[in-house]
């Protein structure tokens, strides 16, 4: 009984099963927030979406990338209109997850430690 108190894999164990679970909400909450959030409208950029990756899904990451090898492409354009080109990194990727995240056009294909990987809608969806 004493060596379970004294156990500290017992406790770290119990924080750190309070800290995902406080996690979980917290992403439940995003997710219904954005959900709430009214629609973005961005055709060009859904246009280029489809015209660059066609059904395959992709991350805000990987578009980031794309973006910043090819600044003067028409998928790089679009982004550039919607998000602040010069914020840090991290603030683009928050800004561009949250604009597809609102795109009707666009569906999440699966997501995996918080992260979306997205795909455009097709007819059949």
């Amino acid at each position: 009984m004493g060596a379970q108190r004294d156990d500290p894999s017992a406790t770290d164990r119990t924080v750190l099963e309070a800290i995902f679970a406080e996690l979980r909400e917290v992403h439940r909450k995003v997710d219904l927030l954005l959900e709430s959030r009214p629609p973005e409208e961005a055709p060009g950029l859904a246009d280029a979406l489809r015209e660059h990756f066609g059904p395959t899904a992709f991350t805000v990451r990987g578009l980031l990338t794309l973006c910043d090898e090819d600044p003067h492409c028409p998928l790089a354009d679009e982004v550039a209109a919607l998000i602040d080109w010069e914020a840090t990194p991290h603030a683009r990727a928050v800004a561009l997850g949250m604009v597809l995240a609102r795109m009707p056009e666009l569906a999440v294909a699966r997501r995996s430690r918080g992260m979306r990987m997205y795909r455009v809608r097709t007819s059949q969806d």
